[in-house]
């Protein structure tokens, strides 16, 4: 309104503080934005209680995380306790409240990022590593989080890297196998005695580009928000090559 009048009454401009006429707007509208961010930490913690996690440690991790969802519900459980009307601007209490809450969020993101690392560090392969990232879902995007593990994305985009050049090397090394007699004489991929020939190679090419693209499929966000790195970069090239 202060841009449209100063444009259509250049004689006569606002000369009003906005300060001092929208401040209980502002701060209604700050109350808002508190708790749409309670909400949203509510629907991703949430997911914790169907994590379980898999690799030589999955039982102590998911008992672990257990714990983790466990304190959350105790600090919600605050939240929900309260009498005020969360929507009064003029009870301040509700500042104390959030900010308690949020503290132990922080603390509880730390100590889930501490969780994902070690899931990675026991993920055998790419497959299971993929499955981690999965079981966490949304609460991947939140910055404390994200910041802990990313150079757990990097060492996920070049291991990556390397099942690109081992498929490669399977494809170059392996379609003509069969003429090496490690089936039955035969030009093509090695296949085995009971699979036709045209058929049976679709089939075998089919295996190695899902190899490819279902890891791919799971990749492409962490890429996306790790495209200015060296690592995805080469792993781009690879994967369009």
């Amino acid at each position: 309104y202060k841009l449209r009048a100063t444009k259509e009454c250049p004689n006569n401009p606002w000369k009003i503080q906005n300060s001092a006429l929208f401040v209980r707007l502002d701060a209604f509208n700050e109350r808002c934005m508190d708790l749409l961010e309670l909400t949203r930490t509510v629907m991703q913690f949430e997911k914790l209680d169907r994590v379980e996690i898999g690799g030589n440690k999955g039982k102590q991790l998911t008992e672990i995380v257990a714990d983790i969802f466990a304190e959350f519900n105790r600090a919600l459980e605050k939240m929900k306790a309260v009498t005020y009307d969360i929507l009064d601007i003029s009870v301040k209490q509700f500042d104390d409240d959030f900010y308690a809450f949020r503290a132990t969020i922080k603390e509880l993101e730390e100590r889930l990022g501490g969780v994902i690392n070690q899931g990675f560090d026991t993920a055998v392969t790419i497959q299971n590593s993929f499955k981690l990232l999965d079981s966490f879902a949304d609460l991947l995007e939140r910055d404390w989080i994200q910041s802990s593990v990313e150079r757990k994305h990097l060492d996920l985009i070049t291991q990556y890297g390397n099942e690109l050049r081992t498929v490669q090397d399977l494809f170059q090394q392996n379609r003509n196998a069969s003429l090496l007699g490690r089936f039955y004489e035969r030009d093509g991929p090695p296949l085995y005695t009971n699979m036709p020939p045209v058929s049976g190679a679709l089939y075998w090419v089919r295996g190695l580009i899902a190899r490819v693209e279902q890891p791919m499929a799971h990749l492409s966000p962490v890429m996306r928000a790790l495209a200015e790195t060296d690592e995805t970069r080469d792993v781009a090239r690879t994967y369009e090559a």
